[in-house]
């Protein structure tokens, strides 16, 4: 490996631990009680302090590595991420357009932070694998740690969507949240399963865990189709017909998360285990509303902001952060520019998974894990906390491919 090469990814270890292990930091130092003081203020305040930190950090690599680099960008880089650049493009021209027009930070900050990616020469796979590995059991350790040392503080108490028989918490740790935590520990799953790399008993078990402590019902259905996933993948018949099993189960995945609040609707309203599914249809609802006054461009980025969760606290009883959908709540902010630009993206991935030779699986593996976690979350909108962490480490695996088309 030359110079050059290892220069780049020291200063890529540098840039990644820092993305990832910065909000960590924040929740070893920040004086928040979730069980108690918890509320969307104060992670609004926590928050815009993360962006801050991530937006300086990532114009200081994107300077840094333009000198460093002969003010030149990694077209390899740049043929693999460029479908994230467009997506992120598009969500900012849609803003100027809304019924409530804007400039959002939630869609400038993550080019930012995109940017250094591309600037990056030839970082090796090994590096990024096991970065990405260090990062989880980071979370994973210190998390199951601070119940030791402060349970009330680690803990969210009187939780009403349990499945742990006698056990009516879950873990949310050193994230943000429980299905934060969750969105970073199914990720080892993926790298155990679908890549070569030897892994260590002690580390799978404190992974697992705290991953059955979040109590994450969209996390325990992704270990699952993972599990299903290993085992197709490794047939005689997928290493046949490879490309068309690909696109069978892309399909499998993406078409029924089109369609989940209409599953949600036929099931029983009375089951306790469905109850926070349930409610999540009702701000679903809200957003095809907000769609409808605007189809073409949405509400704008003010959508399911704290002016309009506060709107909406006498009717739900809560204070909705965002539409616990990724579908929905691009409907409701973008309108039917943004649901495009969404497809986009995703027709995008999936060309890239096909004309990839190296990683492809994993890569389609993180395509999947990001498609359900979009029936419940917004991956693609949470940027300035630990909820992030999921998506970069998603663009980081879109840099494992490989293909002679792509390739410098």
């Amino acid at each position: 490996m030359s110079h050059s090469h290892r220069q780049n990814d020291a200063l890529f270890k540098v840039y990644f631990y820092i993305i990832c292990f910065f909000p960590l930091f924040l929740g070893l130092v920040r004086p928040r009680n979730f069980s108690n003081d918890y509320s969307i203020e104060v992670n609004s305040q926590y928050a815009a302090s993360i962006g801050q930190f991530y937006g300086m950090l990532g114009l200081f690599f994107i300077a840094l590595l333009l000198v460093l680099n002969g003010f030149s960008i990694s077209r390899t880089a740049f043929s693999r991420l460029w479908p994230v650049i467009l997506f992120y493009l598009l969500a900012i021209l849609s803003q100027w357009f809304s019924a409530v027009p804007t400039q959002d930070r939630n869609l400038i900050l993550p080019l930012i932070m995109f940017l250094p990616l591309i600037l990056f020469k030839r970082i090796n796979e090994n590096t990024i694998i096991r970065s990405i590995q260090r990062v989880v059991i980071a979370y994973a350790l210190s998390s199951l740690a601070a119940i030791i040392i402060s349970p009330n503080w680690a803990l969210e108490s009187n939780y009403s969507g349990s499945i742990l028989p006698g056990i009516d918490y879950r873990l949310h740790g050193m994230a943000v949240h429980a299905n934060t935590l969750s969105g970073i520990l199914i990720v080892y799953y993926a790298i155990l399963m679908f890549t070569n790399y030897r892994h260590r008993f002690f580390d799978t078990l404190i992974v697992t865990i705290a991953l059955i402590l979040t109590q994450s019902k969209t996390s325990f259905v992704v270990v699952l189709v993972l599990y299903l996933l290993f085992k197709i993948i490794n047939s005689e018949m997928y290493i046949r017909f490879s490309g068309f099993y690909r696109l069978v189960i892309i399909s499998l995945i993406l078409v029924p998360s089109f369609y989940i609040s209409q599953i949600i609707d036929g099931l029983e309203s009375n089951n306790q285990f469905l109850g926070t599914l349930l409610a999540r249809q009702q701000l679903w609802q809200v957003s095809i509303d907000k769609w409808r006054d605007s189809p073409a461009f949405g509400y704008g980025p003010k959508f399911w902001d704290y002016d309009m969760s506060n709107e909406y606290f006498q009717t739900f009883g809560w204070n909705v952060p965002h539409a616990h959908n990724e579908f929905f709540q691009i409907l409701g902010s973008m309108g039917s520019f943004g649901i495009l630009a969404l497809i986009i993206f995703l027709i995008l991935i999936v060309r890239l998974i096909y004309r990839s030779s190296h990683y492809q699986d994993l890569l389609m593996v993180f395509l999947i894990m990001f498609i359900i976690r979009g029936t419940t979350e917004i991956p693609l909108r949470q940027f300035a906390d630990s909820s992030y962490i999921f998506m970069f480490f998603f663009w980081c695996v879109i840099l494992l491919v490989k293909d002679d088309r792509l390739n410098e």
